[in-house]
């Protein structure tokens, strides 16, 4: 059967090659339910940091970190749901079959 993904395994990042060669599909879901649920908490920080400045300058730390902890989420999100594609498209490159060859 010919995969019908339009990504060739060599098109994901590296991350997530180490994610699905590491991880399980259960435990990938179990991170990504995890970070999905931190998603709301940075998102609503960072919205109160940019409310609390009253000027450029101030609260710029804040609100830089509150951008990062965002940005570097909406990453982690985005290598942890293409390490469960390639658990979908690719099982032989992952954990499981590491675990139970054959």
């Amino acid at each position: 059967m010919k995969n019908k993904h339009k990504w060739k395994y060599d098109d994901y990042s590296k991350w997530s090659h180490m994610l699905a060669m590491n991880y399980t599909r259960d435990q990938l879901n179990e991170k990504l339910n995890d970070l999905e649920g931190l998603s709301d908490q940075y998102a609503k920080q960072h919205r109160e940091a940019i409310e609390a400045s009253t000027s450029m300058s101030s609260n710029s730390m804040r609100r830089a970190h509150s951008r990062n902890n965002v940005s570097s989420n909406y990453e982690e999100l985005n290598a942890i749901n293409n390490a469960i594609e390639i658990h979908e498209f690719y099982p032989e490159k992952c954990m499981n079959n590491w675990n139970n060859p054959g």
